[in-house]
């Protein structure tokens, strides 16, 4: 698959699914070849899957990454799709979003600084969502429209013409 430039993500994005994805990504950026980056997951952990965004970027700097949808893209993985230069799914692929989830623990301080922690991060989702949006329907380009849709974390399963509708994939 390297001699492809294929990647693939069949996983729970976890710390060590995505520190071997980050590698293969590093190896391949440096070509300015445009890399496939195969999805089929379920989501996984926020702080990896921002890792993996991260490593995404950066491989952009050098070539084109083009993130495909087979079967389903969910939760973080979805995030994960987004920051790809070119996102594609077929008409029968899933992609889920939903707003960010907490679970606590510890006294009200830290339960405090949790909730922080995920408005934080959902607002970013929000935003980000609009920045990458190629939707025809301008309000889709608004991070309000996502805040909205994310507010309250329940989940929304998008096949792929209700993905492509609302801008999420090219």
């Amino acid at each position: 698959l390297n001699e492809q430039r294929t990647v693939v993500l069949v996983d729970d994005i976890e710390e060590y699914v995505v520190g071997k994805v980050t590698r293969v990504l590093k190896l391949l950026s440096e070509s300015s070849d445009t890399i496939r980056l195969l999805i089929t997951s379920h989501g996984g952990s926020t702080d990896a899957g921002m890792a993996l965004i991260r490593a995404i970027n950066d491989a952009r700097q050098t070539c084109t990454v083009i993130g495909e949808v087979r079967g389903y893209s969910m939760s973080i993985a979805s995030v994960v799709l987004q920051a790809c230069t070119e996102r594609v799914a077929a008409e029968s692929d899933v992609i889920m979003i939903h707003g960010a989830r907490l679970s606590t623990t510890g006294d009200v301080r830290y339960q405090e600084a949790d909730i922080g922690l995920t408005k934080w991060w959902m607002d970013w989702q929000a935003r980000f969502f609009a920045e990458r949006n190629t939707a025809v329907a301008d309000h889709w380009r608004n991070p309000d429209s996502w805040r909205r849709v994310l507010g309250d974390g329940t989940p929304v399963y998008l096949f792929g013409r209700e993905a492509l509708e609302r801008g999420l994939i090219d």
